[in-house]
Parts: C-alpha cells; structure tokens; sequence
C-alpha cells in the first residue's frame, strides 16, 4: 500500500468536500457541484489505492463504485449505488458541465449534490473504517 499516496488523496477529498460546502454558503453552486464530485472521486481513488495499490484513471464515480464492490463487497454500498443512481449520474455530469458549459447549477442541485457526496464518503469510510469519514455525520 502507499499510505502516504492514500493519506494526501484522502487529505484532499477533505478540502474538496469542505470547499464545496464553502461555495455553496456564498452563492457559488457550480463550484459546488464541481467539487463535490472532486471530493468524491479523490475518496474512492483513495479508498482503492489503500484496498489494491491502484485505482483506474477515470472520472467516472460509477466505474470506481464498482471497482471498491469488486474488493470490497458491500450491500449497503450496492444498495447505495442502485438507489441513488440518478444522483450518482447527476454528480458525474457535475465534473464537465459545472466547468465546461452553459449549464447553470442552482441552490436545490448543489445541495442535492454536496449531500450525496457526503453519503457516498461516508458509506465508503464504515466500508474501509475510516473513522473520520464513517462517522454518521458525513452522511449528510
């Protein structure tokens, strides 16, 4: 395992998550979006890292989903992903069109987002044990 990789993409998950929330309290829903699905990405590349050693080089939230499931099986996980898989496909969309389009995310999406990124974090974190982030709180 290279815990010093794992420990510095889990520390910026971290900022990611915590920038996110700071974006939405002034008013600036795209960058929340964005960087919640950040947040999100970074955990499970972090996650998988520490499981594997590796993690594959995509941004696709569903794909890394499945990669923790094949390590890692999870019922509340596989629960997680089939429930929210709007939400999941919503917060993917968030990596190009919060950046790279006209799309304009408001108030209601933002939070619907920061929300389900906490509770994929979370559900990843009882997962590994991550204290920190399986704590009930980073659900949401």
């Amino acid at each position: 395992m290279h815990r010093g990789e794992v420990d510095s993409l889990r520390k910026r998950a971290s900022e990611f998550l915590y920038e996110s929330e700071s974006a939405f309290k002034s008013g600036r829903y795209n960058l929340a979006c964005f960087l919640s699905d950040q947040a999100v990405q970074l955990y499970i590349k972090s996650a998988l890292l520490e499981l594997v050693g590796d993690y594959p080089r995509t941004h696709s939230i569903r794909m890394l989903l499945n990669e923790i499931l094949k390590c890692k099986p999870s019922t509340e996980l596989e629960g997680l992903i089939h429930e929210d898989r709007a939400g999941i496909s919503s917060l993917e969309d968030a990596y190009i069109m919060a950046r790279d389009s006209a799309r304009e995310y408001d108030r209601e999406d933002a939070e619907a987002l920061i929300a389900l990124a906490k509770k994929i974090i979370g559900n990843i974190g009882r997962l590994l044990g991550d204290e920190l982030h399986g704590h009930p709180q980073a659900e949401g």
